[in-house]
């Protein structure tokens, strides 16, 4: 059944049990609703637009600091009144009411973390929705969260059932913190925490639920597996999401049903996709999303001013004259619009990697990469180059871009969508005496999660052989980064047929196969022949060669290495025929040359996300 089957579901803020049963619904069919801090009406537009060009629920949420931003930073906002955070939230609340409808999805209206000095503010939209309630019969917001993780477990879930007696009779959602996931923009520092508050336990997410559920069956629980955000570092703590299981487990045994808890995923922003999927098969039905669709923001006005700043420098007087006006370019309306664009973006790509959308998910997400090569000549050409990038929908396809070693830093600020910087190569052992070369930890330095290696002009015109690509491949994994790993054939191989071409293939590969792994490698298989040639192999001819990749690796490495590795075609790919060659159940993307320059590159992208991404 479709969401738009639970009763009470319409377009618009929903709450009570209509809120309560999408909650229900993404649970059942192992989905999850993000949920988006906003700040200003231009954010809150920006989710809406995301989730209407999906079709899909969103979670608009405000938290405290973001609340009193919306109301305006000059307004007074003192201790133990929190007025203007009060009327930030308020007011926010009734924007999305009012502008929802007109955006056809449903919209869940939500206030974030909440720790016992910020009660205030609680306390203050809990009067608005009491008010909200006597007028319209619904709260006047879907759900408030408490985060009270600070105080002793007792304490905690005492002041939660407080306020669910408070909010039961509205059928307002309450979501509680068990454990420390917030951080500092949540008005929480705990990083002098001890690491046992990082993980909850079984016994304490039961207490959770013995706490709360006589008094209403409408709470989710936000509980504690590493996942913390803010002032943590990376490397700090390990996130295991496999903890919700254990939580899940414990409670159906207590209560016998199956899976009674609803989890929410905090610290979302920059989780790997493996430890979300994850989540979503242990309950998890909301995820936070914040610092990425922050950043996205920042990116769209960067980028914009980046590109036009010739135009930026004065009210009048710009490149095409200098009694030229510039109102087109510094009028707000423009470059606020580019951060939304940038933001929408990424909020399509939140639903999607939550499984929030209304395709089919193919069974290994397309990639698409753009091998610039040694191009441009001058760096004033990658502006344009980058847009080519940009224009990309990366929500549904991962998509890279491989510039040559000179431009990298330059590149890697002006990507404004989810695709990845990805070098054309790198040493096999470190930093050290390597003249001409560029070592992984210089890449993870620079914030860089892929490289590329064997590309067939390496093999060729470096000599990399076999042995050495092995040697390298294994240093880049170990240094935890991923690889997009070339192999190929050429014309005289391929004349010979597919047996021929194989026997090539085969001898590329046999010295990695122990390392293939579908995670963090990407085979790009590339007809030497077909390279710059303009000449392209067929939709059968490269099905043929992929599929029989695929069958040697499920032989010589496991059935499942072989069902889950990509495989790219990257033989003279062009947006021409793209689509018959992603009609091909082999081939997962494309590894693009000459095309990647041409802003024909995103066609190529739309081609492979329209033929693997099918309508629910």
């Amino acid at each position: 059944m479709s969401f738009w089957d639970v009763p009470g579901v319409k377009a618009g803020v929903i709450t009570g049990d209509a809120a309560w049963g999408l909650l229900k619904h993404a649970k059942d069919n192992g989905y999850a609703i993000p949920a988006f801090n906003c700040t200003s009406t231009s954010t809150i537009n920006s989710v809406l637009e995301a989730g209407k060009k999906l079709g899909r629920p969103v979670i608009i949420q405000f938290s405290e600091g973001g609340a009193a931003f919306m109301a305006g930073k000059s307004l007074p906002n003192e201790k133990g009144v929190l007025q203007a955070s009060i009327l930030g939230a308020i007011a926010g609340a009734q924007f999305a009411r009012a502008v929802a409808p007109a955006y056809g999805i449903p919209v869940l209206v939500h206030s974030d973390h909440c720790a016992k000095k910020l009660l205030p503010w609680f306390d203050g939209m809990l009067e608005a929705d009491e008010a909200y309630f006597k007028l319209y019969g619904e709260p006047l917001f879907s759900s408030h969260m408490l985060d009270l993780s600070e105080e002793p477990d007792e304490e905690n879930i005492a002041i939660c059932q407080k306020y669910l007696k408070r909010m039961a009779p509205m059928k307002c959602i309450l979501e509680m913190e068990i454990g420390i996931t917030g951080g500092v923009e949540d008005g929480v520092d705990n990083s002098g925490a001890a690491k046992e508050k990082l993980y909850s336990t079984p016994e304490d997410v039961y207490a959770v639920y013995t706490g709360l559920s006589p008094i209403s069956e409408m709470f989710t629980i936000a509980a504690a597996f590493g996942n913390v955000h803010g002032v943590y570092k990376a490397g700090n703590v390990v996130l295991r999401p496999e903890l919700l299981g254990e939580f899940q487990a414990y409670a159906s045994k207590k209560v016998g049903s199956q899976n009674p808890l609803f989890f929410v995923f905090h610290g979302g922003s920059g989780s790997e996709k493996h430890h979300i999927t994850t989540a979503l098969g242990n309950g998890v039905v909301k995820m936070n999303v914040d610092t990425d669709t922050q950043w996205a923001y920042w990116s769209g006005l960067k980028n914009f001013y980046q590109a036009k700043s010739g135009y930026l420098q004065g009210q009048i007087g710009n490149p095409e004259g200098a009694d030229k006006p510039n109102k087109s370019y510094y009028d707000p309306r423009k470059w606020i619009r580019e951060s939304e664009t940038s933001m929408v973006k990424r909020v399509q790509e939140s639903c999607t990697d939550l499984g929030n959308h209304n395709f089919v998910t193919p069974k290994r997400k397309p990639i698409v990469g753009g091998n610039w090569k040694c191009n441009p000549e001058c760096s004033s050409k990658l502006d344009g180059l980058v847009k080519n990038i940009n224009a990309c929908d990366a929500s549904l396809c991962d998509v890279y871009v491989c510039p040559s070693t000179i431009h990298v830093t330059e590149v890697i600020p002006k990507i404004s969508n989810a695709a990845k910087v990805c070098p054309q190569n790198c040493n096999f052992k470190g930093c050290g005496a390597y003249t001409g070369e560029m070592a992984v930890e210089q890449m993870k330095d620079l914030g860089l999660q892929w490289v590329m290696i064997g590309h067939s002009e390496r093999r060729e015109y470096c000599e990399e052989d076999d042995t050495l690509l092995a040697t390298k491949l294994k240093y880049i994994l170990d240094a935890g980064m991923k690889c997009i790993f070339c192999i190929g054939e050429k014309l005289p191989e391929r004349e010979k047929g597919l047996e021929a071409t194989m026997a090539v293939c085969i001898s590329q590969l046999e010295q990695v196969k122990g390392m293939l792994d579908p995670v963090n490698v990407v085979i790009a298989y590339e007809p030497v022949w077909a390279i710059g040639t303009g000449v392209t192999a067929t939709a059968a001819q490269a099905q043929e060669t992929h599929a029989a990749i695929r069958k040697w690796i499920a032989a010589n490495v496991s059935a499942e290495c072989a069902a889950g590795i990509r495989i790219q075609y990257g033989g003279s790919a062009n947006a021409k025929n793209a689509p018959e060659l992603s009609a091909c159940p082999d081939i997962d993307g494309f590894l693009v040359g000459g095309a990647s320059l041409k802003p024909e590159f995103a066609e190529i992208v739309d081609a492979i996300v329209a033929e693997k991404w099918g309508k629910k």
